[in-house]
């Protein structure tokens, strides 16, 4: 690599020694000499233009094309949290329309979320939880003040990774959880093979590229190396399977939506109440089919598709 070239230091151990890992839309991946993270050659300021421009698709995004095992999904996480953590206060952060927040409130918790986009509120208002509208970094919340927090699909986007988890673990109780997930794996089976497309994974929106090693190091160096009592970094998913994913989407985007029954056959009968329970019960446990599998398959060798976190404050 050329010697004029400037290289960003390493967002984990500040390290300035990288090398060119390889170039996804015309953007350099560098890895870090000293500790072999992988990140985007893009200073902070780029960062914070391509994640931070909004713009109106994504309410569509929300609106129109969040699917029933996307649902699955949050509720299955919430699930497994409020197993694993004492139920009170639980904050979303990058909440987008508070999927994951309604399935909090299902199970009990006061649902917060924190999230600086123009449509984040209106899905506050809608679902009766309360709402920092900035980041949490800047949001100044304080110290030991939450029972759970959740970042998913988030620290692949931010500048710092390393402060972003600092501050989710200032702020949560001691005892209290820190969920972390989403996280794109660098160390896929499909990355080591050679055949993964990157779909959704390219910069300047994606810059932080962790492996399983990567991300236990972030959360055991430095001043987080005592913060947690206990810490779990794992894969899960099926790599690539976002292909058969978004083409089941686009599919059921497809499907005429069929007006209420009553507009054609009037007030439903007892008889067709039953049917639409039981077509409703058997679409949720298909989801939730669904979600499990993804999520098993992917947690051996640490070869998923996706990375996460559970890391418990110390008391």
């Amino acid at each position: 690599m050329a010697e004029d070239r400037r290289l960003k230091p390493c967002p984990l151990c500040g390290s300035t020694a990288a090398s060119w890992e390889r170039t996804l839309n015309s953007i350099e991946l560098l890895r870090c000499v000293e500790c072999d993270f992988v990140y985007a050659n893009l200073d902070d300021r780029a960062i914070e233009e391509a994640n931070f421009g909004f713009d109106e698709k994504w309410t569509l995004t929300y609106e129109e094309y969040q699917t029933w095992i996307d649902k699955a999904w949050f509720e299955s996480v919430a699930r497994r949290i409020t197993i694993m953590a004492r139920v009170g206060r639980a904050l979303d952060i990058g909440c987008g329309n508070g999927e994951l927040l309604r399935q909090f409130m299902k199970y009990g918790w006061r649902a917060e979320g924190a999230d600086p986009s123009p449509w984040a509120p209106q899905f506050a208002q809608r679902w009766g939880y309360t709402l920092h509208p900035t980041t949490v970094e800047e949001a100044g919340l304080p110290s030991n003040s939450f029972d759970a927090i959740t970042s998913t699909s988030t620290l692949e986007h931010v500048a710092n990774p390393t402060a972003h988890v600092r501050e989710i673990m200032r702020i949560v109780k001691p005892g209290g959880l820190a969920y972390f997930a989403g996280i794109p794996n660098y160390g896929s089976a499909a990355v080591r093979l050679g055949v993964s497309t990157f779909e959704s994974n390219v910069p300047p929106e994606h810059v932080n590229y962790f492996t399983r090693r990567t991300l236990m190091r972030l959360f055991s160096t430095g001043e987080l190396r005592h913060v947690a009592s206990r810490l779990s970094v794992n894969t899960y998913g099926i790599p690539e399977l976002h292909r058969a994913y978004y083409a089941t989407q686009e599919a059921l985007q497809r499907i005429p939506k069929r007006g209420p029954a009553s507009a054609i056959h009037g007030p439903q009968s007892h008889s067709g109440e039953a049917v639409s329970a039981a077509k409703s019960a058997a679409k949720e446990f298909l989801a939730n089919a669904i979600v499990s599998v993804y999520y098993h398959l992917g947690r051996p060798l640490g070869l998923g598709d996706k990375l996460e976190v559970m890391a418990q404050k110390k008391t």
